[in-house]
């Protein structure tokens, strides 16, 4: 996952994890 980008993201008890590929982006 070198070109993947991850973010959490923490709200109250819910944890969201997002990957965004920002190699696309480019």
């Amino acid at each position: 996952r070198k070109d993947l980008c991850e973010v959490r993201i923490r709200t109250g008890q819910t944890e969201v994890a997002v990957f965004v590929d920002y190699e696309s982006e480019k």
